[in-house]
């Protein structure tokens, strides 16, 4: 997948891909007559898009959302159904989750600010793809939910175990187990989400965080998220430790000395991300 410039825009066959202005890229879900489903495609896709990001050092900042009225409605089960789990010279289901692209871990892994601006139905893989991002805003019409135990499956894209770090394991039973939609507000309430806002302000609103986004030390937001997940997954004598070398790591950095400077001369730095 290729970056372009300013307000180009490129459309994959599951993806569109813009930039409304520069140091953001917005990636838009584009399978709406499948609310915006995953197929196999899809994944490759945005394995694509998210490497394309990670080597551009234009963008700053990475938005997701989807076309009409679903963010995603996760895996296409009628497509894996067909091309995947019952087509001649098939792997086993296990073998394919085990094997899957994993979407998730790469966006984890992005040392850049990604935005979930999930303007409609986000569930299964969607709302998955949701839990990988930094900020999630919905727009007041969203619903959200893990319902893969209605059709007897879970939450295997690392759903089910960053849920459980997110709202702890009493939540993420009610959610899994129960298999039921939330309202926008109600995963406002339960912290699924960062914020709610009306439908019509949505991309603004995503637009607006991007841009305060943009304008702050890239190596400085990389290293946060880095020590952020790390201190996650990690006792806190780890934790302690990692953040001292990541400061050590800044206070060596161009960023640094330039946001100093335009502290004492009272202007808005100029980051580079050297």
């Amino acid at each position: 997948l290729r970056s372009l410039v300013g307000s180009e825009m490129c459309i994959r066959d599951s993806l569109k891909w813009e930039e409304p202005e520069d140091g953001v890229v917005v990636i838009t879900f584009n399978r709406e007559e499948r609310l915006n489903a995953f197929n196999q495609q899809t994944l490759r896709e945005i394995n694509d898009a998210i490497d394309a990001v990670k080597s551009d050092d234009r963008i700053r900042v990475l938005i997701f959302t989807g076309t009409g009225r679903a963010f995603s409605a996760g895996a296409d089960i009628e497509m894996f159904e067909r091309q995947v789990w019952t087509a001649p010279g098939r792997v086993l289901p296990f073998e394919w989750v085990r094997n899957r692209f994993g979407f998730v871990s790469n966006l984890e892994t992005l040392y850049k600010p990604a935005i979930a601006a999930i303007n409609g139905v986000a569930v299964g893989e969607g709302i998955e793809l949701a839990l990988g991002c930094d900020f999630r805003i919905a727009s007041d019409r969203a619903r959200l939910g893990f319902v893969e135990a209605n059709i007897g499956l879970i939450p295997a894209s690392e759903g089910s175990s960053r849920l459980v770090k997110l709202l702890g394991l009493l939540r993420a039973k009610e959610l899994v187990l129960g298999g039921n939609l939330l309202t926008a507000e109600e995963a406002y309430q339960l912290g699924l989400v960062t914020k709610v806002v009306p439908h019509e302000q949505l991309m603004e609103e995503a637009l607006a965080l991007a841009r305060s986004l943009k304008g702050k030390a890239p190596l400085a937001l990389g290293m946060a998220k880095a020590v952020l997940h790390a201190a996650a997954d990690s006792s806190a004598h780890a934790a302690n430790l990692t953040e001292m070398l990541a400061q050590a790591f800044l206070m060596r950095t161009n960023d640094y000395q330039e946001g100093v400077q335009a502290f004492r001369e009272k202007r808005q730095p100029q980051f580079k991300g050297i």
